[in-house]
């Protein structure tokens, strides 16, 4: 074997034996951590399961924008994204100050979801662009059944999104719309 393959292969033999002798997978090294999109994700969710705080979905989506977009609420299922960027490691870990549970947050006033609707969807509750998101709150249709929505997010009345991303709100919190929830002062 040449000097130069059995230099190259160390490194990864010590990956394996940290792993063994742990009883722990090692980490992928930060260059190769990336993370495939899938039905119902957010940015918000995918920094809380995959960078463990909710408040790096920002630089988890400027480190994305090129692959993303201009709107972060605008992720595909099957995107690859990138979880290793620098900016992203060090993004700040304080975590945003928790929504206390109380009687205002799953009835939430009608001017902030008409916000988060203008923000959303420029205010159009009938809307379908073919991205995936259907009406004013751009609702998956996995998580408009999810939450017991019935038929196709677009085709019901505004009162009814509203009535379904309540429910929403409660499970998810505000993060269910990573950008829009703060322009609607929902957070």
């Amino acid at each position: 074997m040449s000097r130069k393959i059995a230099l190259a292969i160390l490194p990864a033999l010590a990956v394996a034996s940290v792993a063994l002798s742990t009883g722990h997978a090692a980490a992928a090294p930060a260059t190769d951590q990336t993370y495939t999109v899938k039905t119902g994700d957010t940015l918000s969710r995918i920094a809380d399961t995959q960078l463990g705080r909710t408040s790096a979905w920002q630089a988890l989506y400027t480190a994305n924008r090129a692959r993303i977009g201009g709107d972060p609420n605008l992720i595909i299922p099957g995107q690859t994204l990138r979880l290793s960027a620098p900016a992203i490691r060090t993004a700040p870990s304080a975590q945003p100050a928790p929504v206390t549970p109380g009687p205002t947050q799953p009835n939430a006033s009608a001017t902030n979801w008409s916000k988060l609707a203008q923000c959303e969807s420029s205010g159009n509750w009938t809307i379908n662009t073919g991205n995936g998101y259907y009406g004013g709150l751009q609702f998956s249709l996995q998580t408009w059944h999810a939450f017991g929505g019935t038929g196709m997010p677009h085709q019901n009345s505004s009162t009814e999104q509203i009535r379904i991303a309540e429910k929403v709100l409660r499970a998810q919190g505000p993060g269910a719309w990573p950008h829009c929830s703060y322009v609607a002062g929902m957070r």
